[in-house]
């Protein structure tokens, strides 16, 4: 691994986990409440619990048929769930390991899906999943009723579900997409909240894609949505292919604010947000292709955060999955380069 620069705000490196083939990379993760456990899916197609504070493998869970794009945990860190290009969602039992539920999706595959139509992007609440696919669709699964079909499926977006966020009391869902827009989703009442909800077009009056060809897709979108990360039902942050983080007031999905967390070539793939023990802020981090990983300090102006904290070199190749614990008192990070490394801010 290169060199590590950790500046500003006290980060501490307590745990560095090597893969088991140094060839595998990291396609999704999702770090326990508490802390303690870490979930990791990698290019083997295989998902692996870990103990975080010594690296050990806890637990192996059986391989996908393609690559795995999203771990989801239930609040109580019960259920986990694993999203994958082969068009199936699994929820497994986290104390046994056991293959709790199977979820599969038969949309047919659209100009915008590469990938078959798989599934992209999920996010889940005590009862209920809420999974994204490459044909645009989030659909709404119940924990309650293993290998059901979708009891409600959305199809609001034109290109892939990218990320799903679901509010912590379940009220609301959002989902964002290579199309540039965020979705707002009434689970208790209406269904989809009036469009467009939010979007990073600079013109929203132009219907989305409405001339952009296939060859196209990957440069004309002015700011695909890459993730949406959810803060005390007050703020949304949505991560744009602008190498910018815009901030929306999460009632009336007005735009508040952005700010750049990347600059020139480097991409940033991935941002996740947690809340400040002590000033009861927002805390976001984010990394990406450049190696390195950012903390930014929201507690001043939630719109504006300030960069308060880097590590350069985080990792030997680019960064691409971030989880944080609730209070942030931990944060962990993976990509290309077989490691997952935990850290604490202290």
């Amino acid at each position: 691994m290169s060199s590590t620069g950790i500046k500003g705000t006290n980060i501490i490196s307590i745990c560095n986990i090597t893969l088991p083939d140094s060839s595998l990379f990291v396609t999704a993760l999702a770090l326990s409440p508490d802390g303690r456990q870490v979930h990791v899916a990698s290019s083997d197609f295989v998902t692996r619990t870990l103990d975080a504070a010594t690296g050990n493998t806890i637990r192996t869970y059986p391989a996908h048929a393609a690559r795995i794009r999203q771990i989801a945990l239930r609040p109580d860190n019960t259920l986990l769930l694993t999203a994958s290009d082969d068009r199936t969602t699994r929820i497994y039992d986290t104390s046994t390991g056991a293959l709790v539920s199977t979820f599969t999706t038969s949309n047919t595959t659209f100009l915008s899906s590469p990938n078959g139509g798989g599934f992209r992007a999920a996010a889940l609440t005590n009862t209920r999943a809420y999974v994204g696919d490459a044909d645009g669709v989030v659909s709404e699964y119940d924990l309650d009723n293993p290998n059901s079909t979708a009891l409600r499926t959305f199809k609001q977006h034109l290109w892939s579900v990218n990320t799903v966020a679901v509010t912590t009391d379940g009220k609301f869902m959002y989902s964002g997409s290579d199309d540039t827009y965020v979705y707002k989703y009434d689970l208790v009442n209406s269904g989809p909240i009036p469009l467009p909800w939010m979007t990073l077009r600079p013109n929203p009056g132009v219907s989305a894609y409405s001339d952009v060809v296939q060859e196209n897709y990957y440069t004309t979108p002015p700011a695909g949505v890459l993730a949406v990360a959810l803060f005390k039902e007050l703020y949304v942050y949505v991560l744009g292919t602008d190498n910018s983080v815009h901030v929306f007031n999460a009632e009336s999905g007005t735009k508040v604010g952005n700010f750049s967390v990347g600059t020139g070539v480097s991409v940033v793939r991935t941002v996740a947000v947690g809340k400040n023990s002590t000033t009861g802020g927002p805390v976001i981090v984010s990394a990406g292709n450049d190696r390195i990983v950012r903390v930014w300090d929201g507690a001043a102006g939630v719109a504006s955060p300030r960069e308060v904290g880097r590590v350069d070199g985080a990792h030997s190749g680019p960064v691409t999955c971030v989880g944080v614990s609730p209070d942030m008192r931990y944060f962990v990070t993976a990509g290309e380069d077989a490691v997952v490394r935990m850290w604490a801010v202290v």
